[in-house]
C-alpha cells in the first residue's frame, strides 16, 4: 500500500509534466512547418515565444515537474507501507525527468544563441535549429516517458490505496 502523499506528489508530477509532454506537437508539427517556413520565421517565432514568456514558464514546468517526480519517489522509498507494483513507472518516471533535464542542457543553448544571432546569418541559424531539433527529439523522448510514467504511477499507487 502507498501512501497518500505519494499519490499526491505523483500527481502534482503529472500535471507539472504534462505540458512537456505537449512537445509531441512541437516535434511532430511545428517542426516540419518550421522547415518549410525556413530558420528565419523559426527564430523571429522562437525569440517572441521561447525566449519570451517561455523563458520563465519552461523551465519551471520542468523544474516543478523534476521536483514533484523525484519527491514521489523519494515518499515511495521513505513510505514502508510501498506497494511494488509502482516500483517501475515511479522509476522511469524520475529517470525520464532527470533525462530531460540532462537533454535540455544541449538544446537551451541553441534557443539562448538566438539572442545574439542576426536573421542575416542563415548558416548560423540553420546550424542552431538543426542542432535544436535534434536535442529536441530526444528531450521528446525523455518527457514524454517521464510524463506516461508518471500517469502509470498515479495509477498503480491509487489502486494501492484501494
Amino acid at each position: 500500500m502507498c501512501s497518500n502523499r505519494t499519490l499526491t506528489l505523483a500527481i502534482l508530477a503529472t500535471i507539472c509534466n504534462a505540458p512537456l509532454f505537449g512537445s509531441l506537437n512541437r516535434a511532430i508539427i511545428d517542426f516540419a512547418a518550421w522547415r518549410k517556413l525556413g530558420v528565419v520565421a523559426w527564430a523571429d517565432f522562437s525569440r517572441h515565444a521561447d525566449l519570451g514568456p517561455g523563458v520563465l514558464l519552461y523551465p519551471l514546468e520542468a523544474v516543478g515537474g523534476a521536483l514533484f517526480t523525484l519527491a514521489a519517489a523519494l515518499s515511495y522509498h521513505i513510505d514502508a507501507k510501498s506497494h511494488r507494483s509502482a516500483a517501475v513507472p515511479i522509476h522511469l518516471a524520475a529517470l525520464g525527468v532527470v533525462g530531460g533535464l540532462l537533454l535540455t542542457r544541449k538544446a537551451a543553448p541553441q534557443m539562448l544563441n538566438l539572442r545574439t544571432i542576426s536573421d542575416t546569418d542563415t548558416a548560423a541559424l540553420q546550424s542552431a535549429f538543426d542542432r535544436f531539433t535534434f536535442w529536441s527529439y530526444l528531450r521528446l523522448a525523455a518527457q514524454a516517458t517521464a510524463w506516461l510514467a508518471n500517469l502509470w504511477t498515479v495509477a498503480a499507487t491509487s489502486a494501492a490505496l484501494s
